[in-house]
């Protein structure tokens, strides 16, 4: 048995996650009983679903699911997560199973307009269990969606306040980071304005256990099929971004906000403010200003990045625009 919940529609398991994608958005997590657009609404009752892949050859029976949730944030530590419910089920060879969970999840108000960060991890001992403290980045068990959809925002500030949490056991330094896009590349699809294929590509170059590299090609056939049907969208560059997003505070960090330092850096993100030197399990909450161009008319896809040490720990996703 080979259980996973993917992170993208490319997924087929390999961990970790190439450093720099969106691994936040899985496609095998959704609610029902939210607004048109998708996201949950404080204080409704809130069903939450999850698809569950077995890719072994072996059914995994029974298999454990739990359904858990966070505030709105980057970087979510292990010991975050509230448990919602779990639920169970029999995942055969070579297919998948949709779990709802039993218990109803009644989302808090928020002070914002960010949705809480849900996530669930399947776990089928003895043969496949999942870590305890399993990870979305390193786990293919866990996944997590945080997303938010802004509908009807052209031209409107969005205040975008979310909690960073140090991930990393004693990280030199915290950062953060977006990368911007416009247009609608389809439904889940989000993460392919990331362009994942030049990511993959540099790490099949590498040599790898058997395993690894049959994984590593078979997302990378997904994401050549994925990358053909995708609608048209542009990646916005470093000085458009900075027009649209600012960082304008980190709590306790008054001199965080400013020209971003030269280091740590990703290829395709642009850092926002100064580098920071965080304390062991720290927590703070870091506010942004997107201000979406008046004159759009295609959504606005915006991924949010935490860095601890020029790694990425956590992220949002934030889609505004009229056709969000």
């Amino acid at each position: 048995m080979w259980l996973v919940i993917r992170y993208d529609l490319a997924d087929g398991g390999a961990r970790p996650v190439p450093n720099g994608e969106v691994y936040w958005a899985s496609p095998d997590i959704w609610i029902s009983g939210g607004d048109a657009w998708g996201n949950a609404i404080a204080g409704k009752p809130t069903k939450i679903h999850a698809r569950i892949w077995n890719l072994g050859n072996f059914p995994a029976t029974p298999t454990r699911v739990d359904f858990a949730f966070a505030d709105p944030s980057l970087g979510i530590p292990w010991t975050a997560p509230q448990r919602i419910g779990t639920g169970w089920a029999n995942v055969g060879a070579r297919s998948t199973a949709v779990v709802e969970c039993p218990e109803d999840w009644i989302p808090s108000p928020t002070t914002g307009i960010l949705r809480a960060c849900l996530l669930v991890t399947c776990s089928s001992p003895p043969m496949d269990p999942a870590p305890a403290s399993s990870s979305p980045r390193t786990h293919r068990h866990t996944a997590q969606r945080n997303v938010t959809i802004v509908p009807e925002a052209v031209g409107q500030p969005i205040e975008i306040d979310l909690d960073a949490a140090v991930t990393r056991q004693s990280p030199r330094e915290l950062s953060f980071a977006a990368s911007l896009a416009t247009g609608d590349p389809g439904p889940d699809r989000l993460f392919l304005t990331m362009d994942p294929l030049r990511r993959l590509s540099e790490s099949l170059e590498l040599e790898r256990p058997p395993r690894e590299q049959r994984l590593l090609s078979y997302r990378s056939e997904n994401l050549k099929r994925l990358l053909r049907q995708a609608a048209p969208y542009e990646v916005l560059d470093t000085n458009r971004v900075r027009e649209l997003l600012r960082l304008d505070s980190v709590e306790g960090e008054s001199w965080a906000v400013g020209e971003p330092d030269p280091s740590p850096k990703v290829e395709g993100l642009t850092l926002l403010g100064r580098t920071l030197s965080p304390a062991p399990d720290s927590r703070r909450r870091v506010h942004f200003t997107l201000l979406p161009p008046a004159t759009g008319k295609e959504p606005l896809i915006v991924h949010l990045f935490q860095l601890e040490d020029g790694l990425v720990t956590g992220g949002y996703t934030v889609i505004a625009g009229p056709k969000a």
